[in-house]
């Protein structure tokens, strides 16, 4: 049997960090000027937050699973 609860109360099966990890954002969208070949940023919840380089003709990491595009050297 179904209970009542008060509004803003009630138990989701739904959580944030569900829908989150399942997403991808796109960062950035980057052109090689000499080839025009086509690369995107994807920032990636479900891998800690890394952002990935990735070729878009293909779909295919240009950086392993050890790399960030995030990090810089200053």
């Amino acid at each position: 049997m179904p209970t009542t609860a008060p509004y803003g109360t009630w138990k989701s099966p739904i959580a944030a960090d569900l829908i989150t990890q399942k997403s991808i954002q796109l960062v950035d969208i980057i052109p090689d000027p000499i080839t025009g070949e086509l690369f995107h940023v994807e920032g990636r919840p479900s891998e800690g937050g890394r952002n990935v380089i990735v070729r878009s003709r293909t779909n295919e990491d240009v950086l392993g699973p050890g790399w960030n595009a995030r990090s810089g050297v200053h």
